[in-house]
């Protein structure tokens, strides 16, 4: 006897699960949901970049002036342009 009714319940669990449809979007749907997604994932991206960014000017600038100060002071920059050089014509 229980055992029937386990057949009845799985069989209908697995009917009812079953006859469930998706609904079908329109294409404004569709696209109004493809939008809410990228926007979330740009503004996702911005945050992103804008850390790596902060992150990536505390590491680069201390260098970038460094050598800057370094080539102040050893007089390494040699002018590439000569003095007489006519720039324009």
């Amino acid at each position: 006897m229980t055992k029937q009714i386990n057949i009845i319940i799985l069989f209908s669990l697995i009917f009812v699960s079953c006859n469930k449809t998706t609904p079908i979007l329109s294409k404004k749907e569709i696209n109004k949901k493809v939008d809410s997604i990228v926007n979330i994932r740009i503004k996702e991206i911005d945050k992103e970049s804008e850390r790596d960014l902060e992150h990536r000017i505390k590491i680069e600038l201390k260098v970038k002036a460094d050598s800057i100060i370094n080539a102040r002071n050893n007089k390494t920059i040699k002018d590439t342009i000569p003095k007489n050089a006519q720039l324009f014509k």
